[in-house]
């Protein structure tokens, strides 16, 4: 299936990504967690996993790590060193607010197609 474009972005790439935030933030607050392990839970979505690849992972850990949602530390696992994550008062306030993050986004979403195409 091709997936649609606008200006050599992939609009689906794109939305999978800003999805995959909350779908990441929700596991390592289920369970504390490194990438590797949110990559194997991705993959396995049938949406996420088309679009979402091993180093947009890693990027969205380090990216919700700077904005202070998630916290990391490095444990030692078979002799190799882990960044291990949990997540913060701000990242689990994100994740008790997912439902009425979606509806806001959609919302926003149609308004500004609807604006787009009244002009």
């Amino acid at each position: 299936m091709e997936k649609p474009e606008m200006h050599g972005i992939g609009i689906d790439r794109d939305m999978a990504r800003g999805i995959a935030k909350l779908v990441i933030l929700s596991q390592i607050k289920k369970s504390r967690t490194y990438p590797y392990a949110l990559l194997r839970c991705i993959k396995g979505h049938p949406f996420l996993g088309r679009f979402v690849n091993k180093s947009d992972v890693y990027n969205i850990t380090a990216s919700l790590e700077k904005d202070g949602y998630i916290k990391g530390s490095a444990k030692v696992t078979g002799g190799k060193l882990q960044k291990m994550y949990t997540v913060t008062s701000n990242g689990a306030d994100v994740v008790r607010n997912k439902d009425k993050i979606i509806r806001r986004t959609i919302s926003d979403f149609k308004k500004l197609i609807k604006e787009e195409f009244n002009e």
